[in-house]
């Protein structure tokens, strides 16, 4: 009987997936019963030493039972199983507790590999779990549990829930994302329709086939028609101008240019028409096309564009008849002024034939003939202007030599440059040679220029430097015309002073007609203020155009650019019109003292 309970009891304790110690308080070894998997390895001194396994079956006494715990377990958990046994003795109570063991540097070393390794090294780490339970006041029962697999297990669930809960807290922030995403799109959605609904301007959504997809208030409200009547409509219902056999074509022209803006008329139900700029954009939404119109009503802006129109053609007129008023009015007043002119001078002879000395007497001539001249000058820069203005001024050209013509302007303008203590210095790049323009109207441009600078110069310095530059290096504007003509020779004045100058402000006005850069210039200097604007005019008309830099209370300079041959202008360029000042009038820099390469004195 005793027999028959020892054997179940051995086969219940095979049984048991746990290695069994039987130990004596002292710490030897009383029993044990191995596991299935349990593997004993010999022990040896040297670690490097391949050890061989001895089977379960082979075990003998002199292995474990009679031996110490401490010189049969591992050396690396001793100390952990001391201080656990010590406490299971002192406290009858049991004790958990779990040691890793990897049985490298221990000379008898249990190993329980986990089930399906595949490390071919006999030493690898294990994980245990060791129960101690008194059972008796001198015995321990010591139970070896391999947890090995079960702690990979749970370390691998914790790896996988801890990826699980990261990727469902990324998938909650991408949804958390997404959701303010829509929110945001719904709240622009929202305000966008708001907006397109209480937009000042209509606007349409037309699909392929000319239908109304979408109309805001505004259109229904211009139209005179309800949304839903307007959505049940076409394009061609509103705008007459828009057949239906055309709107194919339409339709194309749109989907290649994408955008553009045009003037139509509109018709509401009422069966008015009225005008409307439609800004018209081809657009594609969810794979279908669409036309998105804005229309503006555009009825009081072409009120105010036919009363500008009707102003503006009044104006004209009116300029007309003001320039062909000026310009016989200086032809009516020319004649009696020469006629005062010629007689003063005949006077001035008569009185000296006949030894008249009375110096007040012959000054009193002189007066009269000074301001005849004056008066002329006057009126022959109103006539001028005038014949620009009505588009009656003439180019009359000719071929000459430049060196000479400049000498000849230097020689006429020598007393006007002295009478104020100033010095005239012209410096020329070379020789300039033949010129091919409007030798006349030359002459006066440049004349008038240096008279100027003579004018507001006192007892300072006048200089006139003349060069040649190609087309392409001179700051004017191209037309397109003029894109062929980079290559073309210019001739370059630049008449530079060191008298009163001029602020940015008063540059401004500076070539407007009768206007000076400041009204006290023309108390304190005199002239009509058209001198300049006459100038300018005449280079635009031969193909060029002064530009001006200065500086208050330090100078000026003119900047005269003029083409070496002048060409008459084709035939459909007879109404000659003031170009606009270009943005390079300003700021331009002083002739360098060592470009010069020959001054000339006249």
């Amino acid at each position: 009987m005793v027999s028959v309970s020892k054997t179940r009891n051995r086969a219940l304790l095979k049984a048991i997936p746990d290695a069994i110690f039987w130990i004596h308080k002292d710490g030897t070894c009383l029993d044990y019963q191995p596991p299935k998997n349990f593997t004993l390895w010999a022990g040896c001194a040297n670690p490097g030493q391949k050890l061989q396994p001895e089977g379960i079956e082979n075990l003998s006494d002199r292995t474990y039972i009679g031996k110490k715990w401490w010189e049969i377990w591992p050396l690396e958990v001793i100390e952990q199983c001391r201080e656990f046994l010590e406490r299971a003795i002192a406290t009858v109570r049991e004790q958990l507790f779990e040691v890793e063991l990897s049985g490298k540097d221990c000379l008898c070393s249990v190993q329980f590999p986990p089930l399906n390794s595949t490390n071919p090294h006999p030493y690898f780490p294990s994980i245990h779990e060791i129960k101690i339970v008194p059972s008796s006041d001198h015995e321990l029962l010591v139970l070896v549990r391999d947890i090995t697999q079960v702690k990979q297990t749970e370390s691998q669930l914790r790896h996988e829930l801890e990826r699980k809960a990261l990727q469902l807290h990324q998938t909650v922030l991408t949804l958390e994302a997404e959701k303010s995403h829509r929110q945001q799109i719904e709240e622009i959605l929202a305000f966008t329709q708001f907006s397109l609904n209480r937009a000042g301007d209509s606007v349409f959504w037309v699909n392929s086939n000319a239908q109304f997809f979408y109309v805001n208030e505004a259109a229904c409200l211009s139209l005179g028609y309800s949304r839903e009547e307007l959505i049940l409509m076409t394009i061609h219902d509103i705008n007459l101008d828009l057949p239906k056999n055309v709107w194919s074509d339409y339709w194309d022209e749109i989907k290649r240019h994408g955008s553009f803006t045009i003037e139509c008329y509109h018709q509401t139900k009422e069966g008015k028409r009225f005008p409307v700029e439609s800004t018209v954009n081809y657009l594609e939404f969810n794979g279908k096309e669409y036309n998105c119109i804005l229309a503006r009503d555009i009825t009081d802006r072409k009120q105010f564009e036919a009363q500008l129109l009707e102003t503006k053609t009044a104006a004209e007129a009116a300029n007309r008849a003001k320039s062909t008023f000026l310009a016989n009015m200086s032809h009516e007043l020319r004649t009696p002024l020469n006629a005062i002119i010629g007689y003063s001078e005949l006077l001035q002879e008569d009185a000296r034939d006949i030894g008249i000395n009375d110096a007040e007497f012959l000054g009193d001539l002189r007066s009269i003939n000074t301001a005849g001249k004056h008066l002329l000058a006057l009126i022959g820069d109103i006539l001028d202007y005038s014949k620009i203005e009505s588009g009656k001024m003439q180019l009359f050209l000719e071929s000459f030599n430049l060196d000479e013509a400049i000498t000849q302007i230097c020689h006429t303008a020598q007393p006007l440059v002295e009478k104020n203590s100033n010095q005239l210095v012209v410096q020329f790049s070379g020789e300039l040679g033949p010129m091919s323009a409007d030798l006349t109207k030359m002459r006066q441009i440049l004349f008038n220029l240096l008279s100027n600078a003579a004018k507001f110069t006192c007892q300072g310095k006048i200089e006139m430097a003349v060069t040649k530059q190609l087309r392409s290096a001179i700051p004017l504007a191209l037309t397109p015309e003029q894109e062929s003509s980079l290559n073309d020779l210019f001739v370059v004045f630049k008449i530079c002073d060191t008298g009163i100058g001029m602020s940015p402000e008063q540059l401004d006005n500076l070539f407007q007609a009768f206007m000076q850069a400041d009204a006290s210039t023309t108390r304190e200097y005199g002239g009509t203020g058209l001198g300049l604007a006459i100038s300018r005019l005449f280079s635009q008309m031969m193909g060029g155009d002064i530009l001006v830099e200065s500086e208050l209370g330090v100078g000026s300079t003119f900047t005269v650019y003029l083409p070496i041959e002048v060409k008459l202008p084709q035939p459909d360029e007879n109404n000659w019109q003031e170009p606009s000042v270009p943005k390079a009038a300003i700021g331009q820099k002083l002739l360098r003292e060592d470009e010069v390469l020959e001054q000339f004195k006249p």
